[in-house]
């Protein structure tokens, strides 16, 4: 690899880790994978119930879901539970973060290709800081969000592939199947066929490519959006949401437009400046039909179709923090076609144009920052504070079967609108099993053996210690920490091959304690890195049985010497390394901080060699 290459990685390698450390971070501070609203419906009942039954068909994954056929995030949601082999959205959460790197990836290389690799490094800069903000916090801490980042990665492809490429070509059909799964993806996908027959169109009235194949491919692609128009089903339920009015469009689109700055005309005018100047060069010029400024020129145009589109289908609930991740791509578009005029007009008017630059960089970023300090912290902490909520309500009705825990509470305080519809659910043969193992009931206890009987007593854990939802029991007694014996608690499950966590608190790992799992007569200690002292902590181990027992052993006579479990709960493949990659999250943006210094110093070092 040269250095040209390891540079270029180099700097991908650093975004990447600082929007994934970023993201991580939020997701660990405010994140909870008690499922929430849609996914009961969509999910549980949509699509794992049949999975389960063994009746999944291709009409359970194609179906719309309101007005949009997410195949691609029934996909992923459904390959992600049978790797894991139970339902976990943080899981999802973080899946979806490689999701939008690897769009955003895609979205700066091909950039790149239209206004130089020399300007990755600024590309990178500013995305990072434009998509690291979570004003898109409902699709960063939800697990069944992944559409919103799907469309983006299979539009921007498709828009590439179709405009970039002679029609009817390999690749030309390649940016139709990816215009496909864009539309699979959010029904918003549609618009990539839309913004490509139009490049399409113009190459043919302005006689870029006046050919018969080009006024052909135009009418394919034109069809094909219209027939994804036809396919998108009109709700009654859904239509409160759109525009009633010429007044309501007007209003949204501004609002859309002119985000993060203002909802004034004045402010979407000034946002989308660089945009309407770049599109108004291009049909000037009119560069060959193999110049990648075309590309950008179909960006421009896709990214203000998704938004056009939103400002009348979404008109009243257009503030929603999980479509303000779309509202960001035009910003996005507008920095590259600003660039680009930059690198036009910089020579003859360099004294206008650097200031314009930065006035607009200005404008935008401060703007987004002044809003996410104003609007985030609260929507952030109301997302935690429901979330806790919706987790031990939804916990305490699992472990009960107590529709009382789910009546009658705040809004937002259950995590779906209906709670006896949501009961229904929860009660589904098969879908308690695979429940999240944050609010799933606890593997069920057989029997309970102590020597001596004063060993080990219920609740047996220090006075400072929290008090565990569940039963637990521990060798700090009346005694204190003296008390000496075995426990052996006996479980049976219905499933096996499994791993399983169980709290823990006291001092696992001193001499003379011991903590393991007992199966077929024989003992395997649980794993377990660090004495949680007066808090829980979790040992791992794996049921090869469906009965199984938990052995606890005190004969420490040492100081601090007791131990306390409760009881065991399943856990999916990936959930302990979910759990560790999230609370790991300062890892990534470490990783990320070393890689910009290496880069630094060896760019300078290359100058520095280059000049002499």
């Amino acid at each position: 690899m040269n250095s040209r290459k390891v540079n270029v990685f180099l700097q991908y390698a650093c975004f990447g880790a600082l929007f994934l450390g970023i993201r991580f971070a939020v997701i660990y501070v405010y994140g909870n994978a008690t499922p929430f609203w849609d996914q009961w419906d969509a999910e549980a009942v949509g699509l794992y119930k049949p999975f389960i039954d063994g009746t999944l068909g291709w009409k359970h994954l194609i179906a719309t879901h309101n007005e949009h056929h997410i195949f691609l995030t029934r996909a992923l949601a459904l390959a992600l539970l049978y790797i894991n082999k139970t339902w976990n959205p943080l899981l999802q959460m973080v899946v979806s973060a490689g999701l939008h790197v690897i769009a955003l990836t895609l979205f700066n290389s091909l950039l790149t290709r239209v206004l130089g690799r020399e300007n990755l490094p600024v590309l990178l800069a500013f995305s990072l800081v434009l998509f690291s903000v979570p004003y898109g916090w409902e699709n960063i801490l939800a697990g069944f969000q992944s559409q919103f980042y799907f469309v983006v990665l299979f539009s921007i492809a498709s828009v590439w592939l179709i405009v970039m490429h002679e029609p009817f070509g390999i690749k030309w059909w390649a940016g139709i199947a990816c215009g496909v799964l864009a539309f699979l993806s959010l029904a918003s996908g549609v618009f990539a066929f839309a913004a490509s027959a139009f490049v399409g169109l113009t190459f043919y009235l302005m006689r870029v490519r006046k050919t018969s194949k080009q006024l052909l491919a135009v009418v394919i692609l034109f069809g094909l959006f219209i027939y994804g128009v036809l396919l998108t089903p009109t709700l009654e339920h859904q239509a409160v949401y759109k525009a009633h009015s010429l007044g309501e469009f007007y209003h949204a689109l501004k609002t859309v437009l002119g985000w993060p700055i203002s909802g004034t005309l004045l402010a979407s005018a000034f946002r989308n400046l660089p945009i309407g100047i770049f599109i108004i060069f291009i049909v000037w010029k009119r560069p060959t039909a193999t110049d990648p400024k075309w590309f950008l020129f179909g960006l421009c145009v896709w990214s203000l179709s998704q938004v056009i589109s939103m400002a009348y289908g979404r008109a009243n609930g257009i503030q929603s923090s999980r479509y303000k991740d779309l509202y960001a791509i035009p910003i996005f578009v507008n920095f590259a076609c600003l660039i680009s005029l930059a690198q036009i007009y910089i020579g003859k008017w360099r004294n206008y144009t650097i200031p314009a630059v930065y006035l607009w960089i200005a404008a935008v970023l401060g703007s987004l920052g002044l809003y996410a300090g104003r609007y985030l912290p609260r929507d952030l902490a109301w997302k935690r504070e429901t979330g806790v909520a919706q987790e031990v309500n939804t916990k305490n009705y699992i472990a009960t079967s107590d529709l009382k825990y789910l009546k009658d509470k705040p809004e937002f305080y259950i995590p779906f609108p209906n709670p006896e519809r949501l009961a229904e659910i929860i009660e589904l043969p098969g879908i308690r099993e695979i429940l999240p193992s944050n609010i799933n009931c606890s593997i069920k206890l057989i029997s309970t053996h102590i020597k001596p009987d004063t060993a080990f007593v219920v609740n047996g854990y220090y006075f400072t210690t929290p008090k565990l939802h569940d039963t637990a029991w521990g060798s700090y007694t009346e005694q204190g920490d003296k008390a000496m014996g075995d426990m052996s608690l006996q479980f049976t499950s219905n499933l096996k091959n499994m791993k399983f966590g169980i709290p823990v608190s006291g001092y696992p790992l001193h001499d003379g304690i011991m903590l393991a799992i007992d199966q077929n007569g024989k003992l395997t200690p649980l794993t377990i890195k660090n004495n949680p002292g007066e808090s829980w902590g979790t040992a791992y181990g794996r049921i090869t049985t469906r009965d199984f027992s938990i052995y606890i052993k005190d004969s420490s006579a040492a100081w601090g010497g007791w131990l306390a479990v409760g009881k065991p709960f399943i856990l999916g493949r990936f959930d302990s390394a979910t759990t560790r990659l999230l609370s790991h999250y300062y890892v990534f943006v470490l990783i990320g901080i070393v890689i910009i210094i290496f880069w630094v110093t060896q760019t300078g070092l290359t100058h520095r060699k280059n000049a002499s």
